[in-house]
């Protein structure tokens, strides 16, 4: 853990130092380190990234304060009910201050926005309306061109 702590070194770099995989390195820094939660911001982001922390889990939930460009944590999987219970254990107060949550077009991010942040709007980010945008208009040219 003292290797972890200072200023430049990684995960790696440890595990290298001590001849254990990265992988056994980021279990006992997991373990042993307990990083607070970070306060709720009014725009929040809602992302996942590939991580396969079990067969399980592939995905892990990341959530962003969009105005300062900073994770406020990581839900290690991205199923309904750790959102909603990660979401239940942050106080309400703080929750119905959330404004605006921007997320993907992932149906449990909706779900549980509306069930746990009841004053949050949402908005799907950009990117994924445009990807499916794209792809509905290529589906739309595609049918009309076999019809004729």
């Amino acid at each position: 853990m003292l290797a972890l702590s200072q200023r430049n070194n990684h995960f790696s770099s440890v595990a290298k130092h001590h001849h254990i995989s990265v992988t056994q390195t980021q279990e006992i820094f997991d373990r042993f380190v307990q990083i607070s939660r970070q306060p709720l911001s009014k725009v929040l982001c809602m992302d996942e990234v590939y991580t396969q922390t079990s067969r399980k889990n592939k995905y892990s939930c990341l959530i962003l304060d969009f105005l300062t460009n900073r994770l406020l944590d990581i839900v290690y999987d991205r199923k309904k009910y750790s959102l909603l219970n990660y979401f239940e254990r942050i106080p309400k107060e703080e929750r119905n201050r959330v404004e605006f949550v921007i997320i993907d077009m992932y149906e449990t991010y909706r779900t549980v926005v509306y069930r746990r942040l009841p004053n949050a709007k949402i908005a799907v980010d950009s990117f994924h309306v445009i990807k499916n945008f794209k792809s509905g208009g290529s589906e739309c040219s595609n049918t009309h061109y076999e019809t004729i």
